[in-house]
């Protein structure tokens, strides 16, 4: 099954704004509160997420020792249609936060990492349209603002699925 991902590397990525680059670095995903971390997307008409198969997931590596870590964490989207990572993964992403916070106090020249969001789409009714459109924005504080991750990204694009092939249809 086709996956739908919003990736942001922790040390840069050309297609997020700067300002949520900034944000992200100065205080970001490796310090915030996993039950601060939320997800907002914005997926059209047509298209929305398997159940169960939203994660958040955090990779790291140091270059110096060789060392790579990776952690993915199921997100579950609350009434407002908000998406956060379910609590019983809390202690796991604290102690990936922990580690790789340590990596970049150790070197940090040779530690990166990227964050990602990944899910399995499916469709509702006929399925998105041809030129669709998705953003995905985090928040990283439970008084912050949202911060863009992608914004208005071409469905086809992201997903590798230029003919637009049927999706399995939405429970």
């Amino acid at each position: 099954m086709r996956s739908l991902v919003f990736a942001v590397i922790l040390a840069g990525c050309g297609s997020v704004s700067p300002q949520t680059l900034w944000q992200l670095r100065s205080f970001g995903p490796l310090s915030a509160d996993p039950q601060d971390v939320a997800v907002m997307l914005d997926l059209p008409d047509g298209l929305s997420a398997m159940p169960g198969s939203a994660q958040l997931t955090l990779s790291a590596a140091r270059s110096d020792t060789g060392e790579n870590i990776f952690g993915s964490f199921a997100l579950a989207a609350n009434e407002a249609g908000i998406w956060q990572v379910e609590e019983a993964d809390h202690p796991a992403l604290r102690d990936m936060q922990a580690l790789v916070l340590d990596w970049k106090t150790e070197a940090l020249e040779a530690a990166s990492g990227s964050l990602s969001l990944t899910l399995s789409p499916c469709s509702v009714g006929e399925g998105p349209a041809e030129n669709a459109l998705v953003s995905a924005a985090i928040q990283i504080a439970s008084d912050g603002t949202f911060l863009p991750l992608i914004s208005e990204a071409s469905y086809a694009e992201i997903t590798g699925n230029d003919a637009l092939e049927p999706l399995p249809p939405c429970p």
